[in-house]
């Protein structure tokens, strides 16, 4: 996301400031931007405050040194950056000692990023540095409060071991006011049995000089009650501010007696640990494990070597785990990586869930791992979660099994094609219940027959018949219900057909649609495999059955529609190309015109970019161009000399009786462009609507070509056929008035093809 920034921009030339702008926005800030020209408006700007100054070094009537003078007495902490066509080296130096952040020329904006970034980035710092610079004169001030309220007592002693100065903390734990304290030793109200450690620990602390050796001493007043001192004493004789060497001490008795208490308190505190159900083992710095409670010596004992009696403790578990993933135990490698995270300090807390199966069972914990300050390493806590894992991963499976029938549904659905469904459903069960082995049979009722459709990897020819009650799959047939064989290799009923194939476990089930049998689907194991088909994975193959039973249905359904709707399409097209025949034989100087001019536009249509579907309909409408002859009377259509302009008049009416004709017929009513405008041009002056150009339908304008050459390339009672040069001439110079002149030249490029 673009950084928002206030950007002040001092410049005379507006396309230079959108520029500059925009390197902005390029180098992802999002600018708020105000720019001035002048001196005047640059002073009453500065008034706001602003992230990032940019200046021009030369303006009409101002100029960038002065505008950095200005804004380093009105906001002396915004960053300034000078922006401009020509600087010399000189003044950009200038500019610099009198606080600019950068400079740069304009024809090198591509480094403003940079450099907006660097001085935005050093004006941090600067913040920085002043906020410590002011937290450490308040931490100062805190540290003299501290001296002289500090609860901790401070001492000194001179040379000669007498107490010059004591502080307003320093009552003795016999409650000797600190005025007292002055010119003693501190040996008078030690305890007896310490005195001698006491003188010991201040020799060795002035024969060093800066030497600094805590002590824990007790002290006893005339009532008798003990007081453990706690503290540290430092030789700073050689420092002349100080000179003496000093004590710094409190009362610690409270802590001593809870440490005492606490101390009794931690066989409590193992038997607390003993009873808690998980396994508990704290590392070291180095990873060696240096205690664990006996839950985990349990879960060692159990993953280790029995006989030895392996508890864990002094072993060094990230070496255990890096062992394991040496040997190609991969799951090891990330419980390694986190318990090195938290030992190193990169996490706070680390958990993970892993198996760590045994040899008889497979088994899954919980490791949670947290710091441990006391050893410098890290508590591990492993909590058996099989039990939940387990009951998850079978819930699971059965998502995952109800996703693969629903995806299953979804897929049958879009299966129409009979052969392609059967394979598709024999690779789908195989991968529901992770089979290799499958087979479908189909039911003939007919011949009250299984017909072994289709298979995967199954050493068996497709084709196989047989009869319902024999084998697995004929039983199923018979009685509509599953079988689950455990081992079919061993099984005495298996049919002669199928005698052969060595499987281990198969489970069939019967394909029922609507109480009626469709079929049985076989899944099988290898014989070498010792795996059993579950009453669950047999549940499931049923419900997989159902769907694939109803999608056979239907797609036989739709095969035997495909099959009625290819007989009704042959005998469309068988009338279609009989009526064309009868036009033939009406019109006798034209016979054999309207095959010849149906296959050559159907080439034509198919250069012009035309799909498979248009051309049927294209094919259609060459084949019925002149139906509607079938209305003009044989006296004008068979008349030997030329017609009458009142002929003429009825003679143009056929492409109407054609649309009359066809457009009741819906399975014509696309084909009707050819014969309804085949007689229209392209300068608009044809029939029978007069249609112009694109008007015509492309169809029909690829036709009046067409027919045209084969008119003209054909014998006719009053003329003999044209030479082919003729007839290309005469359609070039049809090309725009008659013909649609695109498609004239991609016409005759056929035809020299054709004769080449």
């Amino acid at each position: 996301m673009a950084e928002l920034i206030r950007v002040l921009l001092l410049e005379d030339d507006a396309d230079d400031a959108e520029l500059i702008i925009e390197e902005l926005r390029a180098a992802d800030y999002e600018p708020q931007w105000q720019r001035v020209v002048s001196e005047q408006e640059f002073r009453i700007a500065l008034d706001t405050p602003f992230d990032l100054i940019l200046s021009d070094y030369k303006l009409p009537q101002y100029d960038g040194l002065s505008a950095l003078v200005l804004a380093r007495a009105k906001q002396p902490d915004t960053p300034f950056i000078l922006v401009s066509g020509t600087i010399g080296e000189e003044r950009a130096v200038e500019a610099i000692k009198q606080g600019a952040a950068d400079y740069l020329l304009k024809d090198r904006l591509a480094r403003l990023g940079a450099a907006v970034h660097q001085a935005l980035a050093q004006q941090a710092i600067r913040t920085e540095n002043y906020r410590m610079h002011q937290a450490l004169l308040a931490r100062e001030k805190r540290f003299r409060a501290l001296v002289e309220h500090n609860a901790d007592a401070m001492a000194l002693l001179g040379a000669n071991g007498k107490i010059t100065y004591a502080s307003p903390a320093a009552t003795d734990p016999n409650h000797i006011s600190p005025e007292l304290l002055l010119g003693t030793s501190g040996f008078e109200t030690m305890h007896p049995d310490d005195v001698a450690s006491a003188r010991e620990i201040l020799s060795q602390v002035y024969a060093n000089p800066r030497a600094t050796v805590p002590f824990l001493l007790r002290f006893q007043g005339p009532d008798g009650r003990v007081h453990w001192v706690e503290g540290t004493v430092t030789n700073l004789l050689d420092e002349p501010a100080v000179n003496a060497i000093v004590a710094n001490y409190r009362d610690v008795t409270a802590r001593v007696n809870a440490e005492k208490a606490l101390r009794s308190s931690e066989a409590l505190t193992r038997a607390i640990l003993e009873a808690i159900p998980v396994n508990l083992a704290v590392l070291d710095a180095s990873g060696t494990i240096i205690a664990v409670n006996s839950a985990w010596e349990k879960f060692a004992r159990e993953n280790g070597d029995p006989q030895l009696r392996y508890t864990g403790a002094g072993i060094n578990y990230l070496q255990v785990c890096h062992a394991a993933v040496m040997h190609g135990d991969v799951t090891a490698a990330e419980p390694l990586a986190g318990i090195q995270a938290v030992m190193h300090g990169n996490r706070d807390q680390y958990t993970i869930e892993y198996p760590c199966h045994s040899p008889t069972e497979k088994r899954w914990y919980m490791m949670h791992v947290k710091p441990f300050q006391y050893t410098n390493g890290a508590i591990i806590i492993h909590s058996n979660v099989s039990e939940r894992v387990l009951a998850q991963q079978h819930l699971e499976r059965r998502a995952q099994e109800f996703l693969g029938l629903y995806e299953t549904a979804n897929m049958f659905s879009r299966h129409l094609d009979l052969e392609a469904l059967l394979q598709a459903i024999v690779v789908r069960a195989t991968l529901l219940l992770n089979a290799p082995s499958g087979a479908i049979y189909l039911y003939d009722a007919a011949r009250s027959e299984l017909h072994l459709t289709v298979t995967q990897q199954v050493p068996v020819r497709v084709g196989v018949r047989l009869p319902v009650g024999q084998g697995v799959a004929g039983r199923v047939a018979q009685r509509r219900e599953t079988m689950n064989v455990s081992n079919y290799g061993e099984w005495d009923l298996r049919a002669s057909e199928l005698a052969e194939p060595e499987f281990g476990a198969m489970l069939a089930v019967p394909m029922i649609y609507n109480a009626e049998l469709q079929g049985v689907l076989c899944i099988a194991e290898p014989g070498d495999s010792r795996r059993q088909f579950s009453n669950s994975d047999a549940r499931l193959l049923e419900l997989f059955a159902v769907q694939a039973a109803s999608a056979v249905h239907n797609a036989t359904l739709f095969q035997e529609l495909q099959n009625s709707h290819s007989d009704l399409f042959d005998a469309y097209e068988t009338t279609l190309e009989g009526w064309s025949r009868a036009l033939d034989l009406r019109d006798k100087e034209t016979e054999g015109h309207t095959r010849r001019v149906a296959e050559m536009t159907i080439t034509l249509a198919r250069a012009l970019g035309m799909n498979s579907q248009e051309l049927v309909h294209v094919r259609r409408g060459a084949l019925l161009h002149d139906i509607g002859k079938m209305g003009i009377p044989d006296s004008i259509l068979l008349k030997p000399g030329p017609l009458t302009e009142q002929e003429w008049v009825v003679m143009r009416k056929h492409p109407t009786y054609a649309r009359e004709l066809l457009s009741p017929i819906e399975y014509l009513r696309p084909a009707l462009d050819i014969p309804y405008a085949h007689h229209e041009k392209w300068d608009g002056t044809g029939y029978p609507r007069g249609l112009r150009a694109q008007e015509i339908p492309l169809a029909a304008r690829a036709f009046a070509i067409v027919d045209v050459w084969d008119a003209l390339s054909s014998d006719r009672p009053y003329r003999g056929a044209w030479e082919p040069g003729r007839v290309r001439e005469h359609i070039r110079a049809l090309a725009g008035t008659h013909f649609d002149p695109a498609i004239v030249p991609i016409f005759l490029a056929l035809l020299d093809n054709m004769s080449g």
